[in-house]
């Protein structure tokens, strides 16, 4: 919030506009790239950091239930020796994530054209 012009926040204040207001026609719109980063990289972390967490809490069971790529990939090759399996699997998973990315990037873009 530092980086919100304080400027711009009185002379919203000033031209008679209420806190909601100036919240949603001030201060979203210039944190807006600020929430595009973070809502993008908190996506990738989601999709490639949960392995350590469910590996340790569930082994990956029961069954297949607490499966993710991470842990397929992990077990691929740790467990299995399947190395092409694995190096398959974290392509799908590269590909998966730069996608979403990408789409996460265009619609936060076109959202702020608006």
């Amino acid at each position: 919030l530092s980086t919100v012009s304080k400027e711009m926040v009185e002379a919203a204040r000033l031209d008679g506009a209420k806190m909601w207001q100036i919240w949603w026609h001030v201060i979203i719109p210039e944190l807006r790239p600020i929430i595009e980063f973070s809502t993008v990289i908190t996506t990738i972390g989601l999709l490639t950091s949960m392995f350590g967490l469910i590996y340790v809490l569930t082994g990956g069971g029961p069954g297949t239930a607490t499966t993710v790529p991470e842990y397929l990939i992990w077990a691929a090759q740790g467990k299995l020796n399947r190395p092409a399996y694995a190096a398959a699997v974290s392509m799908v998973l590269f590909f998966m994530t730069s996608i979403l990315a990408w789409l996460q990037i265009r619609i936060l873009s076109r959202n702020a054209n608006i």
